[in-house]
């Protein structure tokens, strides 16, 4: 029986790390590197002829123009939405990794972590899960939000308008039919509300929306 193959491109301004990246994915038959490139230039260069499942990206390239890393993650938003990207970086701080999640960035995973990590985040983004290593996990960990403040994280209208619905105890399917969109784009909404607000599953979710609406303060979905 033949095994699905996850096309995947590595972009990272270090050779060396490339090279790592590159031998972490081939210990996985079910992946094969398709590219290779150390700049943001290179990347939407290379992008526009060939086609990846998953960018295994640094966060930040400092060479040539679109070096900033969310200036990259809004371009390829824009330009390759169906491009799954993990983010693979040594930043560490957390209001740089919510922002990286902000911009749809479902899988991080740190430069520090072992290579099983990585290969667990490319499975992931490619089957549209969200996943954060354990290194990025701890470190968002050390910076959760004051739930007892009331304080929320950001999250897009249509986040918003899934999360409600979850707490009105609709399916992904259901929300899908409700919003207009498919049942995948609902579930990466849903995904990138786990990543945003740092929590693994609905219950929490529910619970994290609950401590920091306020009465009457629930987000309407039309």
């Amino acid at each position: 029986m033949s095994m699905e193959r996850i096309h995947v491109v590595i972009a990272d301004d270090h050779a060396i790390a490339r090279d790592g990246v590159r031998m972490a994915i081939q210990e996985d038959p079910r992946m094969s590197v398709v590219g290779m490139v150390g700049s943001p230039a290179e990347l939407h260069h290379m992008l526009s002829s060939v086609t990846g499942d998953v960018l295994v990206c640094d966060y930040a390239m400092p060479v040539g123009e679109g070096a900033d890393g969310l200036n990259l993650l809004r371009s390829l938003r824009a330009e390759y939405p169906a491009l799954a990207v993990v983010v693979l970086t040594s930043i560490e701080e957390a209001p740089i990794l919510r922002d990286i999640a902000a911009y749809g960035v479902r899988c991080i995973v740190s430069k520090r972590d072992g290579p099983r990590h990585l290969r667990y985040a490319i499975r992931s983004a490619y089957d549209k899960r969200a996943y954060l290593s354990p290194i990025m996990k701890t470190a968002l960990d050390a910076h959760v939000p004051d739930r007892s403040s009331g304080q929320r994280v950001k999250l897009s209208a249509r986040e918003d308008e899934v999360i409600a619905l979850i707490r009105q105890g609709m399916s992904m399917k259901e929300i899908a039919a409700r919003l207009g969109i498919s049942t995948s784009t609902a579930s990466t909404h849903k995904a990138n509300a786990f990543l945003k607000l740092h929590v693994t599953n609905t219950a929490e979710l529910i619970r994290y929306s609950e401590e920091t609406t306020a009465p009457g303060d629930v987000p309407r979905a039309s």
